[in-house]
């Protein structure tokens, strides 16, 4: 039985190679996997010089080769992400985008870039085969909760007025 584990491991990884860039899926929802078109994608191109630190208000940093994508599975629904420059997603000073919110929909896949530093970051919308950008897909951030740090409301501040 080794033997074959050993053979079958030996294939998948010549296999890789021969393909050339290998993609590794992230289930980010809970319960059993769903279909492909039930779910959206975002997509971490290794040789980018970005990657996703939070998802969701979740650390999901992880080295990530140059040879190397990520797909982080997705429910449809309104998430936010947070990225900073590839090299620096381990340094707690490095500069990061901020929560960058978007609304994804079922089988549909998104990327985010940065430009001059993470915090000119974007999230897109890209064709699943080619990775050409479809549209931005970048939302406004969230509104700040209400309440305070420590889960007290935070009291009203007096209207211009006075009243």
């Amino acid at each position: 039985m080794r033997y074959v584990r050993r053979w079958l491991l030996a294939g998948v990884v010549a296999s890789q190679a021969a393909c050339g860039r290998a993609t590794f899926v992230v289930q980010q929802y809970p319960g059993p996997p769903q279909p492909e078109g039930a779910v959206a994608v975002l997509r971490v191109n290794g040789n980018e010089d970005v990657r996703v630190l939070e998802l969701d208000d979740r650390d999901v940093r992880a080295p990530l080769d140059r040879d190397v994508r990520l797909h982080i599975e997705m429910l449809p629904a309104r998430h936010t992400v947070v990225v900073g420059a590839m090299g620096f997603e381990n340094d707690p000073r490095a500069e990061t985008s901020g929560k960058l919110a978007f609304r994804a929909q079922a089988g549909k896949v998104y990327r985010v870039a940065i430009g001059e530093s993470p915090k000119d970051a974007r999230v897109y919308e890209v064709d699943r085969a080619s990775d050409a950008v479809v549209r931005e897909a970048t939302e406004p951030a969230p509104a700040p909760s209400p309440q305070g740090v420590s889960g007290v409301p935070t009291p009203a501040l007096p209207s211009a007025s006075g009243q």
